[in-house]
């Protein structure tokens, strides 16, 4: 008995290596096949040297995995699938290799297990948006201004959002900008008459007299680096900004004034103005340490600088504990600074960021189409977005929501009663094609033509978001 028991066994262990090496013959069959009917159908106009239209499919059949040229792929499935790939004049696939061709693109491309990437890739340098900017200044001084006002405008790349380092430059005329703006900061932060606001998250000590300024100095100094920086400043860092502080004081200018130009130096620092991460000499993959994990984290959900209770969590390295990360995604999401995600992201990744910017008010056509309705419609959807995340919804909540957030003046245009008042609250709608973001007046106002409607457009945004 024991004997057979064991040759069964075996053959189960042969019939599953069988299994097994069937599976991945076909698996290497098909891309080879795959990669085979590229050359013969595709590579005579998209090789190395001829690369018709400028597309060169020899490299990118051999850059791996292939959707690092994800949207060169998108185009030619589409193509091959409209017949338009190889040209009529050319040798066409049999039906059969079309159809094996647009699967093994499909299983390469569209189905893709992006787990299975290694590489998560690097953190490119990169300034701070103009939004960014703002609501750091405002955490790290205790400031609300608009500083920005002036600024160049953010522009947006490919992906449409404005955070993407391909195009977060750092213009000459920025930096005047910049200049500007941080005197003006450091300013209102650090007046020279009085002594500051108790409450500043700045001036954590304040001399009482002459013998106690170097200790006050140094612990501003150093707090406020930390805090700048999101990180630990570096000795040198630390000893360039209090040489500045020393000098001032050399001068015989007052304590205040000493802080305001130590204030001024830390925040023209680079240290300050660019989003970046120390990269470690190495090719295998690694974590990112404590302090830049606190970064990532509250310009996402912030679109600003880590507070006190993530610094802390940073500098006692516990911050990337899974449990103890969870609970810091809860209670950042339940801030009213986590509004972002609607104002920022979700405006910027549908587009409605683009009211009152390229889609302007028209008062010969739209009368009725006022700033303050177009500000209403951005906060609705925002406020959509936001509490879809916040509240943990489902998704299918974007297209099927019954609820929206409107004031007086929206809601007289959904036609809602009993709304009184510039408050944006939450209502139920009686219109069943108001519900979800297909029936929001800020997504259908971004995806008409100025004088009608476009469901071409309307299609396409559909596809792109």
């Amino acid at each position: 008995m024991g004997l057979i028991r064991g040759i069964n066994r075996l053959r189960g262990t042969w019939l599953a290596l069988c299994l097994i090496f069937v599976g991945l013959a076909k698996g290497l069959a098909a891309e080879v096949d795959g990669v085979a009917l590229m050359e013969s159908y595709c590579l005579d106009c998209h090789d190395g040297e001829t690369q018709k239209g400028e597309v060169n499919l020899e490299a990118a059949l051999e850059a791996k995995p292939l959707v690092k040229n994800l949207d060169l792929w998108k185009t030619v499935i589409s193509r091959v699938e409209n017949g338009d790939m190889p040209p009529k004049k050319k040798d066409q696939p049999s039906s059969r290799e079309k159809k094996a061709l647009l699967e093994w693109l499909d299983r390469e491309v569209v189905q893709f297990d992006y787990s299975t990437v290694e590489d998560p890739g690097y953190e490119p340098v990169r300034r701070l948006t103009h939004i960014e900017f703002s609501n750091t200044i405002r955490d790290l001084l205790g400031l609300d201004m608009n500083l920005v006002a002036d600024f160049p405008i953010d522009l947006s790349g490919k992906s449409g959002f404005d955070n993407s380092a391909n195009t977060l430059f750092l213009q000459p005329i920025l930096m005047e900008r910049y200049l500007g703006a941080i005197d003006k900061a450091v300013e209102a932060a650090a007046p020279l008459k009085v002594a500051p606001n108790k409450k500043s998250p700045v001036f954590v000590a304040w001399p009482s007299d002459e013998g106690e300024e170097p200790e006050a100095a140094r612990k501003i100094i150093n707090r406020f680096l930390l805090r700048a920086f999101r990180r630990p400043p570096t000795k040198r860092e630390a000893g360039e900004v209090r040489t500045v502080y020393d000098r001032s004081r050399e001068k015989g200018e007052s304590f205040a004034m000493g802080m305001r130009r130590a204030l001024g130096a830390a925040l023209v620092s680079p240290a300050f103005l660019l989003k970046s991460e120390q990269a470690k000499d190495t090719d295998e993959s690694y974590r990112v340490d404590e302090y830049e994990l606190a970064s990532r984290l509250s310009y996402f959900l912030w679109a600003s600088m880590p507070d006190d209770e993530l610094f802390r969590l940073a500098a006692e390295k516990r911050l990337a504990k899974p449990d103890v990360l969870a609970r810091q995604v809860t209670r950042m999401l339940s801030d009213p600074k986590s509004d972002t995600l609607g104002s920022v992201f979700a405006a910027q990744w549908l587009g409605f960021d683009a009211l009152g910017v390229r889609v302007r008010l028209d008062p010969i056509d739209n009368p009725w189409c006022t700033d303050t309705l177009m500000t209403a419609m951005k906060k609705e959807s925002a406020m959509g977005f936001a509490s879809l995340i916040r509240d943990n919804k489902p998704l299918t909540e974007l297209i099927q929501s019954k609820t929206t957030y409107v004031n007086e003046e929206l809601a007289k245009f959904y036609k809602l009663k009993g709304v009184k008042g510039d408050e944006m609250r939450l209502v139920a709608h009686t219109d069943k094609r108001r519900y979800g973001l297909f029936g929001q007046a800020s997504v259908l106002a971004v995806t008409s033509s100025p004088y009608r409607t476009s469901p071409i457009r309307r299609g396409e945004w559909i596809l792109d978001s």
